[in-house]
């Protein structure tokens, strides 16, 4: 959001660390796990003789978002959220 200063200013801004962005990619992966089957259905559906690779992608990808997010007790990763206005 800082990049696009040229027509927005940003009027407040929020910073978390990592660790609640952590525990909820640990929530999306048991999420995942428990609806295995339907979930399967649908990237069948998708991806056809692929499903299989892409629901290892899909653990994969909240793995590493919870390894990420959460390392150093959230002090590496964090999420921002922006406030802008237009510029005048």
């Amino acid at each position: 959001m800082r990049f696009v200063t040229d027509s927005f200013a940003v009027e407040s801004e929020w910073r978390w660390n990592g660790s609640h962005y952590a525990r909820t990619a640990e929530h999306w992966l048991a999420n995942f796990d428990a609806n295995r089957e339907r979930i399967d259905a649908v990237l069948r559906d998708v991806y056809g003789a692929d499903a299989g690779l892409w629901r290892r992608r899909w653990r994969l990808f909240y793995l590493a978002t919870a390894g990420l997010f959460g390392h150093r007790n959230g002090e590496d990763w964090g999420v921002s959220h922006y406030l802008p206005r237009p510029r005048p």
